[in-house]
């Protein structure tokens, strides 16, 4: 199903798709739970899940801003991702006022701009870039958990600023 904006505003409920979704505007939690099950939905304008519950345990999130355009992340504090892909021309910037986006399976950027915004991150699982893909760190920590060694795939021109590998005693980390 293919919406503008989609605001999720069920206080004590939880919205559930039972397909797909495309939201070509923005998408907000503002109170509430969703349970985006195992599919992979888009957003192309701002996401926003820092009003009610967002604990994605299957499936992908696709950010695709659109060229020229900058749309914001904006996470809440017991939030995350499973997969979080950036597909898109613009760039998607963390907010300031966010809590850390937590990805528990793979971050891949694929087309667009990644701006951290000197924010902090935590992927579990493998870290992806294309060189059509641009991880824009001025600040902010990315912190690799989860308890198994994940390769981290950077393109030529991008960089980290400030780098956490936390996997425990016996998993190592690849680049």
């Amino acid at each position: 199903q293919t919406f503008g904006n989609l605001t999720v505003n069920k206080s004590g409920g939880t919205l559930t798709p039972q397909g797909a979704l495309t939201e070509n505007g923005n998408f907000t939690i503002s109170q509430g739970t969703f349970a985006p099950g195992s599919y992979t939905h888009t957003v192309k304008g701002n996401w926003d899940d820092s009003g009610g519950t967002f604990q994605q345990t299957s499936g992908t999130i696709v950010l695709s801003p659109a060229a020229l355009t900058t749309k914001t992340l904006k996470a809440g504090a017991a939030n995350y991702f499973n997969n979080l892909t950036l597909n898109g021309d613009g760039v998607a910037q963390l907010t300031a006022d966010t809590a850390a986006v937590d990805v528990n399976g793979n971050l891949t950027l694929t087309l667009g701009t990644l701006d951290p915004n000197g924010e902090d991150m935590e992927v579990a699982g493998n870290w992806s870039e294309t060189e059509n893909g641009v991880f824009q760190a001025a600040g902010g920590a990315v912190t690799f958990d989860g308890s198994t060694a994940k390769p981290i795939t950077q393109a030529s021109l991008n960089r980290f600023f400030n780098l956490t590998v936390n996997k425990g005693s016996s998993a190592k980390a690849t680049t």
